[in-house]
């Protein structure tokens, strides 16, 4: 795209499909800056291959959410694939996303995600991240872009400027899409945003920049059919607990460690307020107790509403009685039934999800209730479908001591995959 006094070239690293995480460069005048390095619930290897010859040549990385599908491939590419470059994302999408990520860590030890990152890594990726304030401006450092093979040092290589800021997107607290200045033109990069108003977030908004030269954007619902006005979702939702209730059945309901998590905990406790529900509501999470906290030392990000009213009542202030924080499917066996069960991860991918969801679909009396559709393949997106299958299909994963004879041949892969790697590089 040829701007009046830039040039700017975008181009996807992966994510272009339906589902997929996001990943991709924005080339200004030679320098390049990231957007989001997320990775798959899955954590497919496969994905992250053509971030391998990308992430050494990165000037800069802007994460939008703290979800794995926008910043959980940041601590391998900094520690296997040379991403060295400066990272900038809110406050909260800093806090949350470790969260995440050793959420993720916790639940795939040894399987997948647990062989690719440590927690030290995910320390050394979230105190590494430059966090800001909505509508900070920083001034990006273009006189240290990175020299690449066969390219000249362009505008951008020392003349001027370059600034990003971030503004409110909705959806996950400390949320963000980007506007990326330079000289005259604006660009605007936001995916994922939610324009609806929440009890826990405003909505967002594109009043809050002037009109851009280039906006970058996703279409994930586009295909889908109008949403639900929010009324007749909080009543779907408050019907199926109701008759879940009354026929004494359990309620699963998977969730994110720290994102979504928050808005589904502010809709239950209205409702048990409402009903005067006397069991607590259940969150089984490696970090619930964290992201509970981080929430309520984080009231400046959430919604108006919220902020208004915590000179009364404190946001996330639970009293023990309706909300029960544990981290071990074997305390479930000593909390009275009927259960409203809120457990990670999302998708049922793996971690205290997907271990439970095969108990709770085992008794008709009980309720297994999705609150967003998953990644093709996963139990969640199989269970989205109309009309609901029958049959399911859930890998579980174990670790297994590898034979002598798969040791050997792992190695000889190994050796071969470098070797070239090394001959495509000549």
């Amino acid at each position: 795209y040829e701007m009046s006094m830039t040039s700017a070239n975008f181009s996807v690293v992966y994510g272009a499909g339906p589902d997929e995480p996001f990943c991709s460069v924005l080339d200004i005048d030679g320098y390049r800056i990231m957007l989001d390095c997320g990775w798959d619930s899955q954590f497919n290897r496969e994905t992250l291959e053509p971030l391998e010859a990308i992430a050494p040549t990165v000037d800069a990385v802007l994460v939008s959410f703290p979800d794995l599908s926008h910043m959980g491939a940041l601590p391998y590419a900094q520690k296997h694939l040379g991403l060295t470059a400066p990272v900038y994302a809110t406050m909260p999408v800093s806090r949350m996303g470790r969260l995440f990520l050793e959420d993720a860590w916790l639940s795939y030890r040894g399987k997948r995600g647990g062989r690719f990152f440590t927690m030290p890594d995910v320390m050394a990726c979230v105190q590494n991240i430059h966090a800001l304030k909505y509508s900070q401006t920083v001034d990006l450092n273009v006189s240290t872009r990175r020299s690449r093979e066969g390219e000249g040092e362009g505008k951008a290589g020392g003349e001027g400027r370059i600034t990003v800021t971030p503004f409110m997107a909705g959806r996950m607290i400390g949320g963000t899409f980007w506007s990326i200045m330079r000289e005259d033109e604006e660009l605007i990069y936001a995916v994922e945003y939610n324009n609806r108003k929440e009890q826990h977030l405003n909505r967002f908004t594109l009043e809050t920049v002037s009109k851009p030269s280039v906006l970058i954007t996703d279409a994930y619902n586009i295909t889908t059919e109008a949403s639900m006005k929010r009324a007749d979702l909080d009543r779907s939702l408050y019907n199926g607990l109701k008759l879940t209730f009354q026929r004494g059945g359990d309620i699963l309901i998977p969730v994110d460690p720290a994102g979504r998590i928050l808005e589904i905990l502010l809709c239950l406790h209205r409702f048990w307020r409402k009903m005067k529900i006397s069991t607590p509501i259940i969150v089984l999470s490696h970090v619930g107790s964290m992201a509970v906290e981080a929430a309520q030392s984080q009231v400046e990000w959430l919604s108006s509403k919220l902020r208004n009213a915590s000179m009364t009542e404190r946001p996330y202030h639970f009293h023990p009685s309706e909300i029960c924080l544990i981290q071990s499917p074997s305390e479930l066996d000593g909390l009275p039934a009927p259960r409203v069960i809120l457990a990670t991860d999302a998708f049922m991918t793996g971690g205290f999800s997907q271990h439970i969801m095969t108990k709770i679909a085992a008794n008709p009396r009980n309720l297994l209730l999705l609150t967003q559709r998953g990644p093709k393949g996963t139990p969640s997106y199989q269970l989205s479908q109309s009309p609901t299958p029958r049959v399911v299909n859930v890998v579980k994963r174990r670790m297994v001591p590898m034979t002598r004879l798969e040791i050997e041949e792992a190695k000889i892969q190994e050796e071969r995959k470098k070797k070239e790697k090394a001959k495509e590089k000549e």
